[in-house]
C-alpha cells in the first residue's frame, strides 16, 4: 500500500453506524476516516486517487439506488457499500448498477476490515452472508414476517404503535425519506396493498415496541 494515508469517506444514516466505522478504520494503520455526505463521496474520491467510501443503505430503494449509480457510477470500484436488507433482488440491483463490494451491518470486524482492504485495492468483496444470499437464491424465509430486515421490523413495530413517519424517524435517526422505503419495501414483502393493512398486520401479529 501507498505510505501516503488512505482517505476513507464514510456516509452512514445514523450516529452509532458512522461512529463504528470511524472507530474502526482509525484502528488500521495507514488509514485515515472522514464522515461525508452521499453527495461528497463523487468529490472525494475523484479529487485523491487514494480514497475509498463506506456508503450505508439503509433501505433497498430503487430510486435511491439509481440515484447511487448515476453520481457514482465513475468511482463505483472504490466504494464498499453496507446494507441491511439482504435479498437476491436487492444485491442483483447493486451488482447491476456497479458496486461490486458489499457487506451487512451482520458482518463481523474480520469481514469489514478485509472488505475496507479489498477495495482499496479495487477487488471485489462481498461478505459470507451476500453470497449465502446468491448462491441460494431459492432459500425462503418460513414466515413473511421473517423476511423483514431487524431495522423493517423496529419501524413496523413504531407503525403498531401509532408513531407518524416524522416521529419515527426523528426516534430512529432516520430521514422521512428511509422511513418511506422502509414501509414501501415492508408492503412488498409481506404482499400487503396499503399502510392500514400494514398497521392490520402489525396489531395481528402482536408486533410492538413497547
Amino acid at each position: 500500500m501507498s505510505q501516503r494515508p488512505i482517505h476513507v469517506f464514510i456516509s452512514a444514516s445514523n450516529y452509532l453506524t458512522s461512529e463504528g466505522i470511524v472507530a474502526m478504520v482509525d484502528s488500521l494503520p495507514n488509514y485515515k476516516p472522514s464522515i461525508a455526505a452521499v453527495g461528497q463521496i463523487n468529490e472525494q474520491l475523484t479529487s485523491s486517487s487514494d480514497a475509498i467510501a463506506v456508503l450505508e443503505i439503509p433501505a433497498m430503494d430503487e430510486w435511491f439506488v439509481t440515484q447511487l449509480k448515476r453520481d457514482l457510477s465513475e468511482i463505483s470500484h472504490r466504494v464498499l457499500v453496507v446494507i441491511e436488507d439482504v435479498s437476491k433482488s436487492g444485491v442483483s440491483q447493486l451488482l447491476k448498477s456497479g458496486f461490486k463490494n458489499i457487506i451487512t451491518k451482520c458482518c463481523n470486524r474480520e469481514e469489514i476490515i478485509a472488505a475496507i482492504y479489498a477495495t482499496t485495492r479495487t477487488e471485489q468483496y462481498l461478505c459470507n452472508c451476500v453470497i449465502e444470499v446468491l448462491t441460494n437464491p431459492d432459500k425462503q424465509q418460513t414466515t413473511a414476517l421473517g423476511q423483514l430486515s431487524p431495522r423493517e421490523r423496529e419501524v413496523l413495530a413504531l407503525i403498531a404503535d401509532g408513531l407518524k413517519t416524522n416521529e419515527i424517524a426523528e426516534k430512529l435517526f432516520l430521514s422521512v425519506h428511509t422511513v418511506n422505503s422502509h414501509r414501501k419495501n415492508m408492503l412488498k414483502k409481506l404482499n400487503l396493498k396499503s399502510p392500514i393493512e400494514l398497521i392490520v398486520y402489525a396489531v395481528e401479529n402482536n408486533i410492538q415496541s413497547k
